[in-house]
């Protein structure tokens, strides 16, 4: 059995770790959809002021709500939905510092304000880069974690952190950044003609 979940997980990991792009890309509505279930969530919980960790029934429907919307957008409002994302990380960042040196005064305002129109024009910047470096990280691991799991091989347990399993997983971030880096223009260009069509350019 461990042979086979082994197996399994070097798979998805190889798959991820090449291709994590164009798996993005492939099945954006997907992630999406997650995204905007857990706008929803978030803002039903807002709403209501409920921080038990379960969802009530505004929760479930903005969250299914948010999901067939953000599913449903069309390809060409995607750079805009990047600027939002990127402003409300920022904005999570910057009431997160506030947090940590409990200046929660007007600066909590002006650090949320700075930190959404930094993120939100950076993250557009860095988008796809950002979506390669996160994929190539848990494709490597998952990838070592199979290979770990189908043959025992001390090398490839990532719990032992030794020279010889840094190294591997070095080599995998680098060959998975690689093959990404090389192929994300074409990606990208496959994004960009479906946008135009989408919008009727």
């Amino acid at each position: 059995m461990n042979i086979l979940i082994g197996l399994l997980e070097i798979g998805i990991g190889l798959a991820i770790l090449g291709f994590g792009l164009f798996l993005f890309y492939s099945f954006r509505p997907v992630f999406y959809a997650l995204y905007g279930s857990a706008l929803g969530l978030w803002l039903a919980n807002a709403i209501t002021g409920n921080d038990s960790g379960h969802m009530n029934l505004l929760g479930w429907i903005l969250a299914i709500a948010g999901a067939v919307i953000f599913a449903c957008l069309p390809p060409y409002l995607s750079p805009f939905l990047r600027i939002f994302l990127g402003a409300q990380m920022g904005a999570t960042l910057g009431f997160a510092v506030a947090n940590v040196f409990n200046w929660w005064t007007w600066l909590a305002v002006v650090l949320a304000l700075l930190g959404a129109l930094v993120f939100a024009f950076a993250l557009p910047l860095a988008f796809d880069l950002l979506i390669v470096m996160a994929s190539v990280m848990v494709g490597a691991s998952l990838t070592m974690s199979g290979v770990f799991d189908a043959t025992g091989l001390e090398w490839f347990n990532r719990a032992t952190s030794g020279a010889m399993t840094t190294t591997i997983w070095v080599v995998l971030l680098v060959a998975g950044y690689t093959w990404q880096n090389r192929n994300i223009s074409k990606w990208v260009k496959k994004q960009v003609r479906e946008q135009m069509l989408a919008g009727g350019h």
